[in-house]
């Protein structure tokens, strides 16, 4: 599951990162507006954590401009701002839930856990012929059996997964390392690729690099390739 972290406050931003990956998140950080909405575009996660506050574009701002683009992402605010009409305009302005600073790290870690039992596309499987993976467990199965994966290996075929015979560029790739692995080395994702490769070549799956760009799963008999 990956989550979206909106906050300006760094410390806080640093603790609440530290927790979620410490739970199993994978966890991308923006700390202003714009750069969270290119965030959220590029990895469309399960579940955002919006601040207000925020320098560049504020919270609300983005948020009405997400839905209007048609994200359906869960959305829960955390802000200070602890009026009965915020918290109305936040709700109706596209959030799920809202809570209020300073909270309690359980109860946040509690609706987390309800927004995504709730949101109908939070656990959906991925399928590319014989190859499934189940986000909840964050298991591959191949033709009905367990695919071994290390994490990198599971982060990479997820991605890929998500868009199948379609290019995903290699920094995105890098950029999903860097959200929870603080010291993937400079070649870890041409490293993992190759890896990846051989586990699936004997399936009839492969992965394609796309020159000067990044890679796509394909079938090895696809006759065309975009």
């Amino acid at each position: 599951m990956t989550i979206l972290l909106v906050e300006d406050d760094d410390i806080l931003a640093f603790a609440l990162e530290k927790a979620l990956t410490k739970s199993g998140y994978v966890v991308c950080h923006a700390s202003d507006g714009n750069s969270a909405r290119q965030l959220w575009q590029h990895h469309l996660p399960d579940l955002v954590l919006l601040d207000l506050g925020l320098p560049q574009r504020d919270g609300l701002s983005l948020l009405q401009l997400m839905r209007q683009e048609g994200m359906t992402t869960p959305v829960m605010i955390l802000t200070a701002r602890d009026g009965l009409d915020d918290r109305v305009t936040g709700l109706d302005g596209g959030a799920d839930d809202y809570l209020i600073k300073p909270f309690a790290i359980d109860e946040l870690f509690a609706r987390i856990r309800a927004l995504l039992r709730r949101s109908p596309a939070s656990h959906p499987r991925l399928q590319f012929s014989d190859l499934i993976w189940d986000p909840q467990t964050r298991t591959a199965y191949i033709q009905g059996e367990i695919l071994a994966l290390t994490p990198r290996e599971a982060q990479i075929l997820e991605a890929m997964l998500t868009n199948p015979r379609r290019s995903i560029s290699k920094e995105r790739l890098i950029a999903l390392f860097n959200s929870w692995d603080k010291n993937p080395g400079t070649n870890a994702v041409e490293v993992t690729v190759f890896r990846l490769r051989r586990k699936l070549a004997d399936f009839g799956i492969s992965i394609e690099t796309v020159r000067s760009f990044g890679y796509a799963l394909r079938m090895q008999d696809d006759t065309t390739f975009p």
